[in-house]
């Protein structure tokens, strides 16, 4: 019998995602550096720590029980999908292992060793095989199902073709595949719970998320709040800064400005040349601060350690917006999607958001022929 094959379409993605660690931008245009990645945790350091955002700890070998995991993933199409390398035991790789062959955290192929995947998995009463843990280092990678294994076998004239070697609804128990060697490529396919087609949580739905770098301290001080909660925050908030009042005063946008810009860069192509990310900024009638209101890609903040260009500590080892995230938020970045971000920035006006701005315009720095 020969071995089932899968579309076309799986050689072209697979192709497409071991050159992703390659790519200097997102999709949306964002230039990726060296920052971006982050190191391995340093011993006794809050990244060591599990639980946070700024955890860079995986964790295996320790999965839900079946019932627990069939609720942690309730059944039902949609969910965001994802792919991770499965290999050996003894398989190291210098762009993605340390000198001592330890697995870095938040690699861009989400590499997983097969005993700490496998060991990891359980299956529930209606024969779904579910993940539990942290895959590779990041925190929202906690309950996936297992949708498919597979890998690459090359053909004639080199040409490569993918083998599917276990499907989700097999009788079978996942394991890697027979009779395949250890240095080969095998791809784990898997699915986030059905809920995270419409948001980063369950009851919160809408991929849109608001920093409140300035929210007052008398209400608990910064918050990163996302989807639909972002109205009740606010509205409770008001209600709790302004109870001596008749009515909570929620705040007016008085003035909308849109400007432009090219991400900085030493040396530009003819496409980074008419390559512009726009935004717009938000003047609130108290006269305190302005948001920053853009679209770009989905978790490219989650899946950059907290990193925007509005905010002065961008290159520091934990920005404050990285420390204010939900752990459900630090994701790898999805390239086909986006997401909405509001950002509290600094600047009370237009006039100082320029000021702010014009620090970082230069090609070592972050913007480049602003327009506003």
């Amino acid at each position: 019998m020969s071995e089932p094959r899968v579309e076309e379409k799986e050689v072209e993605e697979a192709e497409n995602e071991s050159s992703i660690e390659s790519l200097e931008r997102l999709p949306d245009g964002t230039l990726l550096d060296e920052y971006d990645l982050p190191p391995m945790p340093s011993r006794g350091s809050i990244q060591e720590e599990t639980g946070g955002p700024e955890s860079l700890v995986s964790v295996y070998g320790s999965p839900l029980s079946s019932e627990a995991a069939a609720d942690a993933f309730p059944s039902g199409p949609g969910g965001l999908i994802w792919h991770a390398q499965l290999v050996s035991g003894d398989w190291t790789d210098p762009k993605h292992c340390t000198k001592d062959g330890e697995i870095k955290p938040r690699r861009p192929i989400l590499p997983v060793r097969e005993q700490d995947f496998f060991s990891s998995i359980v299956q529930t009463s209606d024969n779904r095989w579910i993940f539990s843990g942290v895959l590779n280092g990041w925190p929202g990678l906690n309950v996936l199902e297992l949708m498919s294994i597979t890998y690459k076998k090359k053909g004639v004239l080199k040409k490569s073709s993918i083998v599917r070697a276990w499907n989700t609804g097999s009788t079978a128990t996942p394991a890697w595949p027979e009779g395949v060697k250890k240095t080969a490529s095998v791809r784990l396919t898997l699915r986030s719970p059905p809920w995270t087609s419409r948001g980063w949580s369950p009851s919160s739905p809408g991929f849109v998320w608001w920093f409140q770098s300035n929210r007052s301290q008398s209400l608990g001080g910064s918050l990163m709040t996302h989807g639909e909660s972002m109205i009740t925050q606010l509205q409770q908030d008001c209600k709790e800064e302004f109870k001596d009042q008749q009515a909570g005063q929620e705040p007016v946008v008085t003035n909308i400005h849109l400007f432009a810009h090219r991400y900085a860069k030493l040396t530009e192509t003819n496409k980074d040349k008419l390559t512009y990310h726009s935004a717009i900024l938000l003047e609130w009638d108290h006269g305190n601060y302005c948001t920053v209101v853009e679209l770009a890609t989905l978790n490219g903040v989650g899946g950059r350690m907290g990193r925007v260009n509005w905010f002065d500590d961008k290159l520091e080892p934990s920005p404050a917006l990285y420390k204010a995230m939900p752990t459900n938020m630090v994701l790898p970045w999805k390239g086909e999607f986006a997401e909405i971000r509001c950002s509290d920035i600094k600047a009370k006006n237009l006039d100082e958001f320029k000021t702010f701005v014009s620090q970082y315009v230069g090609k070592h720095l972050r913007f480049l022929d602003v327009h506003w």
